[in-house]
């Protein structure tokens, strides 16, 4: 299965346009589920359309989330809106488990690199001791290189 992954994100590095290619990265704040949330995030944009965000989210309740979020972004003058669906694992409350990330936000353009970002991320947990549902809000910036 892994050779599988790596080898879809290889062929989509490989068939991305290099003059759309484009690395970010940044930092969003926020609540998930019933604590207080700091994401890192780094953004790689293979087209104007199509963007993988690998993602490290850091719950003051005792989480931690780490996935990788393939999303879409529509294309809308002024304001970029966008939705995804990512995996990853969580660890946590002495236990670990996957997580399947959704994701729905809007991107606003505050310059030709900075992005003013704030999203709508519900998160479906599945841990040995049964799953789980989280809804969160983050907003925070991302800076393209």
């Amino acid at each position: 299965m892994r050779k599988w992954i790596l080898l879809v994100l290889v062929i989509g590095l490989l068939v991305a346009p290099v003059n759309a290619a484009r690395f970010g990265a940044g930092m969003r704040m926020g609540f998930v589920g019933n604590g207080f949330d700091v994401n890192l995030h780094g953004s790689f944009m293979l087209s104007s359309s199509i963007e993988i965000e690998p993602s490290f989210d850091f719950v003051i309740s005792g989480a931690t989330i780490i996935s990788g979020i393939f999303k879409y972004h529509f294309n809308v003058p002024s304001v970029i809106p966008y939705a995804g669906l990512g995996a990853g694992l969580w660890v946590g409350y002495n236990t670990a488990g996957f997580a399947l990330p959704f994701s729905a936000g809007v991107a606003v353009p505050l310059g030709s690199s900075f992005y003013l970002n704030a999203e709508l991320r519900p998160i479906l947990f599945i841990g040995e001791y049964g799953g789980g549902f989280s809804f969160g809000f983050e907003a925070g910036v991302t800076y393209y290189f």
